[in-house]
């Protein structure tokens, strides 16, 4: 698994985690402006449950090798 971070190679079920973490983290980034201040979606309880349900990604049965990600509202 290519580790984009590192720009390096890495195998094995470390690299699979790893590969998750960062499509969490890309997830999470990509709805971080729903938690701006000035934001109509601030304090929503859907964006709220799904950044928890992206964090939780790592504590799921199975992971890495199986992951249930999460659906945006």
């Amino acid at each position: 698994v290519w580790d984009s971070a590192k720009a390096v190679w890495v195998d094995g079920l470390a690299g699979m985690e790893q590969a998750a973490r960062t499509e969490r983290d890309a997830r999470l980034s990509a709805c971080d402006w729903t938690q701006a201040p000035d934001c109509p979606l601030a304090g929503d309880a859907a964006w709220l449950a799904y950044r928890q349900a992206l964090r939780d990604v790592a504590s799921q049965a199975g992971f890495p090798k199986t992951i249930n990600w999460p659906v945006a509202p």
